[in-house]
């Protein structure tokens, strides 16, 4: 059994990018993130994880748009290592692959990294100028935006160099996926030893959508909004 971690700034493609991923047979768990306007295709992002990643951030003296500094993580993260554990332990499944995914984590995954098993290692590269297009078209202040995407590039740049030397790791440039998605997902399955037909490799990469196929299906979840919220109360409620 391999694990699979997908690492990367919020908007930085982590999402589409973890659905190729699961699309070749990782498994991403079974408490996921509903998908909203903002990511109408889903997150495949675990609850546990989000909301572990968010008392990291804030034992730290951070969150997720204003990251803390990197000296406080170390501390904050060790708090929280069996509730990581958990969380590990529940994911994996005997004779299946398993990943996580989660953007939150980017800024202090060389702690968590140690406790995946043969972990294999995604990082997705965007752009900053379309990161920050993207934060701020959800209602994001520019300049905390810029702060927050220089932050997360840089620690993931780093951790991609590092880590490289132990963890099998694969670096997914925003554009190329977009301009070649059966090619990335070729890629992935040489990453995680997954083989495949072209026309396998092809299927998955229909994850990859059009413009256009993204802003119907976040009309139709706007619309929905509402009573998604709802649900929401009550899945994060029973997945505590």
């Amino acid at each position: 059994m391999k694990s699979v971690a997908v690492i990367g700034m919020h908007r930085s493609g982590t999402s589409v990018i973890t659905s190729l991923v699961a699309g070749l047979g990782v498994h991403f768990g079974d408490q996921l993130l509903l998908p909203s306007w903002t990511n109408p295709f889903g997150y495949y992002e675990d609850h546990a994880l989000m909301r572990l990643g968010d008392r990291v951030l804030t034992a730290a003296g951070g969150n997720w748009l204003v990251p803390p500094p990197r000296e406080a993580l170390a501390e904050a993260f060790a708090k929280y290592a069996d509730d990581y554990r958990g969380v590990i332990d529940r994911l994996s499944q005997p004779g299946t692959d398993f990943g996580i995914k989660e953007p939150r984590f980017t800024l202090f995954f060389e702690h968590l990294v140690p406790l995946l098993p043969d972990a294999h290692l995604i990082f997705c590269r965007r752009d900053v100028d379309g990161v920050i297009r993207s934060l701020v078209n959800r209602g994001h202040d520019p300049a905390a935006s810029r702060a927050c995407a220089d932050r997360y590039q840089a620690d993931a740049d780093r951790l991609a160099d590092e880590l490289a030397a132990t963890y099998p790791t694969l670096v997914i440039e925003f554009k190329e996926m977009t301009s070649d998605p059966t090619g990335t997902v070729r890629d992935i399955a040489r990453l995680i030893g997954v083989e495949a037909t072209e026309a396998e490799y092809a299927r998955v990469a229909k994850n990859v959508r059009t413009k256009k196929e993204i802003k119907q299906r976040a009309g139709v979840l706007w619309a929905l909004e509402p009573g998604l919220k709802v649900t929401r109360w009550w899945m994060k409620r029973g997945f505590r």
